[in-house]
């Protein structure tokens, strides 16, 4: 029996009590770091992992899966964790995201690095997986990896027959956008090659993205004299024909069909379906293949999912999971009443918008709760005219009262213990009220919402945290 991820990297003293240990993720060695890797890969090899079968299953693309790529700041890594673990704890029955840590079963890989740059991509790596560690305890996320199958080979075998010229003319289209809308340029310093590529954000993160090479050979070796000039000058803008000699458009384009890789594997071998936060990959995978609800299938994107519930940011991660297994019905009502409203709110044909998320909320979902409220009010209302209910709330406070020693034989105590009497009365006929009152709205398909809604108002959370 496999052993769980996070005990592997336990085991080995790089994580305790759910946080990675820094003086020991430093004193590892490379040969260490790709032995652990290779069972972590096994570990979560697609073949060994029992598919979910649920339409709420998705394969996430690398930006939602918090991989290194597009991105590799640590900063805007955990923003995508946290928008990952709040649509997975929301929406989703099961997220699966690339496993990371494949990528140092590599020696070539592991070679491109200095030793403290290694020990620091290894930290942040750890700190994505410990942030996502009560999701993926829970099961709502799942790391995978598709062994040594390179995303080119992962890609054909997940689409149609006759895919591959389709495929190869997609990846062409990508390079072709890349060497028309970005500038490349190559740097030197100490020894190492960068080519950096500045263009529109939906073709690079924030506009500007830099691959380093710590052997120029690598990237150079049919032009060393560009080499030459990078480091006479220490950085030179590269002209079209010197771009495309050194397939720079390729070097980057390559990150987004590798993103795209895992979705269309994700979706054939995992019986997931999309999940991506680019239209661009959208676009690349509606070309692919010849499934009309490809584009549908992304329609609930992450990056909108602040749009639809506002007040999901105030809802600690952990608090919302255990609502959802307590009230597992109504979670489904729900679901399945924003999945309509999803529907409703888009064009055939056409991608989920932030506008659209945005009206969602406005016309459908917020009246839904302000009428629950109201229903709440009133019942809450009619609940206190009671006088059968305030009768009981009195016998359960004096009840609570002889069981906590309030009413004594101390004839002192006996103004204090009317005060505390008359108070245990008010708590216990409120909680009553409210136990009396959302049964009457717990049919209601926004029920589970409401409950998030009132969760937001007492879960103890500061910013982007998980616990």
């Amino acid at each position: 029996m496999e052993i769980p991820l996070s005990a592997l990297f336990e085991n080995v003293g790089l994580i305790a009590n759910g946080k990675p240990v820094l003086k020991n993720i430093r004193r590892i060695t490379p040969t260490r770091i790709i032995d652990l890797c290779d069972q972590a890969s096994e570990i979560t090899f697609y073949e060994n992992l029992i598919n979910s079968k649920s339409i709420f299953s998705h394969a996430a693309s690398a930006s939602i899966g918090v991989d290194r790529s597009p991105c590799e700041c640590l900063e805007c890594r955990l923003n995508k964790a946290y928008e990952l673990a709040q649509f997975a704890a929301l929406y989703s029955d099961k997220v699966y995201i690339r496993n990371f840590f494949n990528d140092y079963r590599s020696p070539s890989y592991i070679s491109n690095f200095k030793k403290t740059d290694l020990t620091e991509s290894l930290k942040n790596d750890l700190i994505i997986y410990t942030a996502l560690l009560p999701l993926l305890e829970a099961g709502k996320v799942e790391m995978v990896s598709f062994g040594d199958i390179c995303p080119h080979c992962l890609s054909i075998r997940a689409l149609h027959e006759n895919s591959k010229i389709e495929y190869e003319k997609a990846s062409k289209e990508l390079e072709r956008r890349f060497y028309k809308e970005v500038t490349f340029s190559l740097h030197y310093e100490d020894g190492e090659v960068a080519i950096s590529a500045s263009g529109p954000d939906f073709l690079l993160p924030h506009g500007t993205l830099f691959l380093v090479y710590r052997n120029p050979t690598d990237i150079l070796p049919q032009n060393p004299k560009l080499i030459e000039k990078a480091k006479a000058s220490g950085e030179i803008k590269l002209t079209s024909n010197q771009a495309k000699e050194i397939k720079a458009a390729a070097k980057f384009s390559s990150r987004i069909t590798d993103s795209v890789a895992f979705e269309l594997g994700g979706a054939n071998f995992l019986n997931s379906y999309y999940l991506s936060d680019s239209e661009l990959e959208i676009d690349f995978i509606c070309s692919l293949t010849r499934d009309p609800f490809a584009r549908r299938r992304t329609s609930l994107m992450g990056r909108y999912l602040t749009c639809l519930v506002p007040f999901i940011d105030s809802v600690n991660i952990i608090d919302l999971l255990t609502l959802r297994e307590r009230e597992q019905e109504a979670f489904i009502l729900f679901r399945t009443a924003l999945s309509k409203a999803i529907d409703e709110y888009k064009t055939q044909g056409k991608s989920f918008t932030e506008r659209d998320a945005q009206a969602v909320y406005s016309d459908i979902i917020q009246p839904r709760l302000a009428e629950l409220d109201l229903r709440i009010r009133k019942a809450k209302t009619s609940f206190r005219k009671s006088g059968y209910r305030k009768l009981v709330g009195w016998a359960g406070a004096i009840s609570v009262g002889l069981y906590t020693g309030i009413f004594t034989a101390n004839p002192l105590a006996g103004v204090a213990a009317f005060s505390a009497a008359k108070l245990g009365s008010e708590v216990i006929e409120d909680t009553m009220s409210k136990s009396d009152v959302t049964e009457e709205i717990k049919g209601d398909n926004m029920f589970f919402l409401w409950k998030v809604k009132e969760l937001s108002k007492t879960s103890s959370i500061n910013g982007p945290v998980f616990n």
